[in-house]
């Protein structure tokens, strides 16, 4: 039975894919704006979805063994199970704010408003992956609806993991227990700031009182952080989960079917989960756009998606953003040495969490004399050495997301690599880096475990103790302004249901 195989088109996958990112959207057209509108832009994109499959030619047929399947999902399962998603394992300090926002869209009505220091403020999160469920199932309990949160999560990390499986051309566990566990040497970031003998001292004996992150160990200041893929789930879902599944497609049609033409019927649905995400995307979508004719994208297809893109972005973009933590890392020091000591940081982190990869995956790349994968691994550091020189937000948001499609590739490649390398040195060296960089991973799976005394169990909170989302932000020190509009926001006042009078 568990040899038998299962097989699924991968024009099915990209039908899961697409509709797994639209369907908040299209709740949102619904629920939040105008019916006139609604209907609009509903139709708009319902015609470019139909459109998109219509052209696409009878695709790869993938083969799975049931065994791999069922080794899918429990691993898979388990991850996202003492994730904290839906109230399940260790519940991280941010997922109060997902709390919140569930509550906040079964006990309100759309568009979500709240009175702030006597004036009218409106919820514009990243509400994508908050609102499906709460808006679906809000009628049932609350655990119910929890659980659904859950299984929600669940489904976009099983999407964006069978991507990524396609692409190294595996479904082998230990490539998704890879993915579960992969990230930068982020071990580094203690000896850099306290010497080997102290970082050891503290991954021995203080393993669950140090959160093992760069912008907690460097200068705080700069915020030097990228984000493993554990990391991000545990803390950033709404982030990881369009991630994932974005970039996996795109990576697919791009680099293997030759052809972006049609991406824009998910590409413009990404500013409404994370816009973050669709920054990161940019440089590769650039690339292919200025490589070919600009005139092969403008399909009646892609530009009756315009409109649709640009009301997603004029909601997100209702967020001031004036008031924000920005700028450039290198914050002008008065004296020299101290810019140097900056550039010296920052050196040290690109090397130790990108530089390391990308040398051992250039050199068997090279021995291959694989061209097409060099060049792409150049353009991936690239951004990778691009993307932290810039800072946006309290925690700086800006590097953390924008880094996630360009990391996503870097492991493709990095499988890609162990793979094509028959060195048993290079494999090695490989393994130990895995095991390395595989500590902050491990850090949150068995610090949810501990929490939850070893046991997958739901632990979120009451929901009669949860407080609404404005209160919550400021219970935790979160910037307001990051994810609420003021009541002068232009989308508010004429796109939506309820406008002020």
């Amino acid at each position: 039975m568990l040899n038998r195989h299962f097989s699924f088109s991968i024009n099915t996958l990209k039908c899961f894919s697409i509709s797994y990112l639209a369907l908040p959207i299209i709740l949102f057209f619904i629920f939040w704006l105008k019916p006139i509108y609604g209907v609009i832009f509903i139709s708009l994109f319902a015609f470019s979805f139909w459109k998109y499959f219509q052209n696409e030619c009878k695709s790869l047929k993938i083969d799975i063994k049931f065994g791999q399947i069922i080794g899918l999902i429990f691993i898979v399962g388990i991850w996202v199970f003492i994730s904290g998603a839906g109230g399940w394992g260790f519940q991280s300090p941010d997922l109060s704010k997902h709390s919140s926002i569930y509550k906040d869209v079964i006990e309100n009505s759309f568009p979500i408003s709240y009175l702030y220091q006597g004036k009218t403020i409106y919820l514009s999160a990243y509400l994508a992956y908050y609102i499906p469920i709460p808006i679906m199932l809000g009628g049932f309990s609350w655990e119910i609806m929890m659980f659904f949160v859950a299984i929600w999560t669940l489904i976009g990390a099983l999407i964006g993991i069978i991507w990524f499986c396609i692409l190294v051309n595996s479904f082998s566990p230990k490539w998704i227990i890879f993915f579960i566990l992969i990230g930068g040497i982020d071990f580094a970031g203690f000896i850099f700031s306290n010497g080997l003998s102290e970082a050891f001292n503290q991954l021995f004996h203080n393993f669950y009182e140090f959160q093992p992150f760069w912008a907690s160990q460097t200068d705080p200041k700069m915020l030097l952080v990228f984000r493993g893929n554990t990391h991000s789930l545990f803390w950033g879902p709404q982030h990881a989960l369009p991630c994932w599944i974005a970039t996996g497609l795109f990576f697919y049609e791009w680099f293997y079917e030759k052809s972006i033409k049609n991406s824009p019927i998910y590409l413009i649905l990404l500013p409404f989960w994370s816009p973050f995400i669709l920054l990161g995307l940019a440089p590769f979508i650039l690339f292919e756009i200025l490589k070919n004719s600009v005139k092969k994208y403008l399909t009646f297809q892609n530009l009756i998606l315009i409109p649709v893109f640009l009301v997603l972005v004029w909601f997100v973009n209702s967020v001031p953003v004036n008031n924000l933590e920005k700028g450039l890392i290198f914050y002008k020091p008065g004296r020299l040495l101290d810019y140097l000591s900056e550039i010296k940081t920052y050196s040290f982190f690109i090397f130790m969490e990108v530089g390391i990869w990308a040398i051992l995956v250039y050199f068997i790349f090279k021995k291959a004399q694989n061209h097409k994968y060099i060049n792409l691994l150049l353009g991936v550091f690239l951004i990778l050495m691009l993307v932290p020189l810039y800072k946006l937000g309290k925690w700086n948001d800006f590097v953390q997301r924008v880094s996630m499609p360009a990391l996503y590739i870097l492991w493709i490649l990095v499988v890609l690599a162990w793979q094509k390398t028959k060195s048993i040195y290079m494999k090695v060296i490989f393994s130990v880096l895995i095991i390395i960089s595989s500590w902050d991973s491990l850090y949150h799976i068995l610090f949810s475990l501990k929490v939850t005394h070893y046991q997958i169990k739901y632990t979120a909170i009451p929901k009669e103790n949860i407080t609404n989302f404005v209160e919550t932000s400021e219970k935790e020190k979160w910037p307001i302004e990051q994810s609420f509009a003021p009541d002068s926001a232009l989308f508010f006042r004429y796109m939506t249901k309820q406008n002020k009078e």
